[in-house]
């Protein structure tokens, strides 16, 4: 009797080692590569989040002046962190009343995107 329960007692330990063993490989399987290639198009709406926070919060008085000063300094920001990254940022726009409409594009070694969007002065 204990020979048969110490042969129960083995296929059991081992079936729960493979078991786990099994379990540890599918979590530590994990593919990153498509999060790293996706990930640069997330800065898109990134980018123009702070495009449109620049123009609200700079154009409160309706001043121009600052809302020009402010947007280039913005766009020289984003441009100086984006090169760090390897990332080629390229930002444009056009005041025609009441609107500003942005251009920018993204330029890495394998992604080139353009993205145009307005964004009405307050």
């Amino acid at each position: 009797m204990k020979g048969q329960f110490f042969i129960i007692s083995s296929v059991i330990i081992v079936f729960t080692i493979v078991s786990l063993i099994s379990l540890m490989n599918d979590f530590g399987n994990i593919n990153l590569t498509g999060v790293g290639e996706m990930g640069k198009l997330k800065q898109i709406d990134n980018i123009k989040q702070v495009l449109n926070r620049t123009v609200y919060s700079s154009y409160v008085n309706g001043d121009y002046n600052k809302l020009v000063i402010d947007l280039d300094s913005t766009a020289n920001l984003l441009e100086k962190e984006f090169k760090k990254k390897g990332i080629t940022l390229n930002i444009e726009y056009v005041y025609i009343a009441p609107n500003i409409t942005f251009t920018f594009n993204i330029t890495t070694e394998e992604l080139f995107s353009s993205t145009k969007f307005g964004v009405p002065l307050p």
